[in-house]
């Protein structure tokens, strides 16, 4: 009996140690190495190579900074919306990496608000979080495109969603607009919100399903025609 009881005992004492561990790496040891991994980042902006197709973006950006109008004075082979972005930087005197460091930096605030939707353990999402930062650091480094902000428009659609509120299909509309005026294959994003309301949809009938999915492509739609319609106004040039 009192080797049962000492068992016991000691499973307890292992168990609250395990537990104690696990509280000391969600507060102190996890925000660090996030921390470090982030300055990591932002120093390898500096001493980095620069990407190949770092000019191009960036000599967009310049030419908007300076006055010149897309699809009239400056020929591109994407949508405006980025170089725009990057453009205010050159306004303001700042490096325009960091435009694209913040965005880096918001997808992966999205990646951990979506896992928590599906109600994923903490530290499946630290995991996750971190695996993001290293892939950016060992893959990405210094890259400049349109990834990010199609990226971040796509996931912060997919995250309206998840949040099945009354806004959250005209919201994630827009998102899906700014997705794919980031980069047009951000359209992808279109089929993964269709889906989605499938799957996490199941109490409605398929009418109102495709009535639903409908509501987004109207949404965005329209506001790709409004965008489209601007700039011909614009350049005078369909």
């Amino acid at each position: 009996m009192k080797v049962s009881e000492s068992y016991f005992i000691d499973s307890e004492k292992i168990f609250e140690m395990m537990e104690n561990s696990r509280n000391t790496i969600n507060k102190f040891a996890f925000p660090m190495l996030l921390v470090l991994l982030i300055c990591g980042y932002v120093i390898l902006l500096n001493i980095s190579p620069i990407n190949a197709d770092y000019g191009y973006y960036v000599g967009g950006a310049k030419a908007i900074a300076h006055g010149l109008v897309p699809y009239r004075d400056i020929n591109l082979g994407y949508s405006p919306f980025v170089f725009y972005l990057l453009s205010i930087p050159y306004v303001i005197l700042l490096i325009p990496m960091y435009v694209s460091l913040f965005f880096y930096l918001a997808n992966g605030y999205l990646i951990w608000k979506i896992l928590q939707c599906f109600e994923i353990k903490q530290v499946i999402r630290q995991f996750a979080l971190i695996l993001y930062i290293v892939y950016n650091i060992s893959v990405e480094s210094i890259f400049l495109g349109l990834e990010p902000f199609a990226s971040f428009w796509g996931m912060l659609g997919t995250y309206v969603l998840l949040k099945n509120k009354k806004y959250s299909y005209w919201l994630t509309g827009i998102c899906l607009t700014m997705a794919f005026l980031s980069k047009q294959y951000a359209l992808l994003y279109a089929p993964i919100y269709a889906t989605m309301i499938f799957l996490l949809k199941p109490e409605l009938k398929i009418e109102k399903r495709l009535i639903l999915i409908l509501k987004i492509a109207f949404y965005s739609f329209s506001l790709v025609l409004l965008v489209h319609l601007f700039f011909v106004g614009l350049t005078g040039s369909w």
